[in-house]
């Protein structure tokens, strides 16, 4: 953190060109700028100073020679040179996080920056050239440093500075650890309707091994995301998931019950001769298999065209 002002009061003495030479001693006798420091809690930062340093830059002239000044020295006007205070601090602070749109989320912390205590009129607080400067690396563990930049404040008691950071999260990571699997164990569950109609067992049985996988890859990747009392945007696709999952186990039982029924009702009927009359019976069974084979791929469409439009919007 780099804070420079003008102090009218004081001189200085004996002034170089190089401005790292020219480090004040004894700043305790001298009025220092004190920042305060608010996060998006309203609430101050925790503030750990690691060092500082206060230098003065040569920015003007002499002032002309005092023949009373009998040590001599080179004498500065305060006000036409400028103090450098440079700290070294780790601020720790809190962000309000809203994670409906997880894992697809773009987050914003903000830090407030004001002088406390003072009188507008007479210090105000600005920002320098460079502004704010993000120096370390913008891969996070779960967020990426998208952007970052300064907005002044006007209140009454004079300009405050808001720092902007925006986070993105990586997303990548889910698409192959938490969407893609949970999509296929939907298409394993969905290829149930193209076994054989007596096959009762199998489809059942991979439908059901199919919904405890996709249950069990839900609690997984619950456990490894931050916890929230909302859905999130994961929340919600694995919840349709296992619904669309659990539906088609229904009427896969369902389906199995009318193919139960209509065998025990199968019945032909000897006519005269050699000549057969069959009883033919429309099989409700293969019609609702039928149904099913058309109708889960369009709402398993239909869901996943909007859920990822509603993501691309946001």
């Amino acid at each position: 953190l780099e804070l420079k002002w003008k102090d009218l009061r004081i001189k200085y003495a004996n002034l170089h060109e190089n401005e790292n030479v020219n480090v004040i001693q004894g700043k305790q006798n001298m009025w220092l700028p004190e920042l305060k420091i608010i996060d998006d809690t309203l609430g101050q930062a925790d503030i750990t100073v690691r060092g500082e340093l206060l230098l003065v830059m040569k920015n003007e002239e002499p002032l002309p020679e005092d023949l009373q000044n009998l040590s001599e020295d080179i004498i500065y006007d305060g006000g036409g040179n400028t103090l450098e205070l440079t700290k070294e601090m780790t601020v720790s602070f809190q962000c309000q996080f809203d994670l409906g749109m997880y894992p697809f989320d773009t987050q914003v912390c903000s830090l407030t920056f004001f002088l406390d205590g003072l009188d507008a009129s007479l210090v105000n607080l600005h920002q320098g050239l460079k502004g704010a400067v993000y120096e370390g690396s913008k891969i996070l563990p779960e967020y990426k440093v998208s952007k970052i930049s300064m907005q002044p404040i006007q209140t009454l008691q004079g300009t405050r500075h808001k720092m902007v950071l925006t986070l993105q999260n990586k997303y990548v990571y889910f698409m192959g650890n938490a969407y893609l699997p949970s999509l296929l164990l939907v298409i394993i569950s969905y290829s149930t309707f193209f076994f054989h109609l007596d096959d009762f067992s199998n489809r059942v049985m991979v439908n059901i091994t199919s919904m405890l996988v996709l249950t069990a890859l839900f609690a997984q990747t619950s456990a490894s995301v931050p916890m929230t009392a909302y859905f999130k945007l994961i929340d919600i696709w694995y919840t349709t998931c296992i619904i669309i999952d659990f539906t088609m186990f229904i009427m896969i039982v369902v389906i199995g019950v009318y193919s139960d029924t209509e065998r025990a009702k199968k019945e032909t009927r000897v006519t005269s001769s050699s000549n057969c009359m069959v009883k033919i019976q429309v099989s409700r069974s293969k019609q609702l298999n039928h149904v099913c084979l058309i109708l889960f791929p369009l709402i398993i469409l239909v869901f996943a065209l909007a859920y990822f439009i509603c993501v691309s919007s946001t």
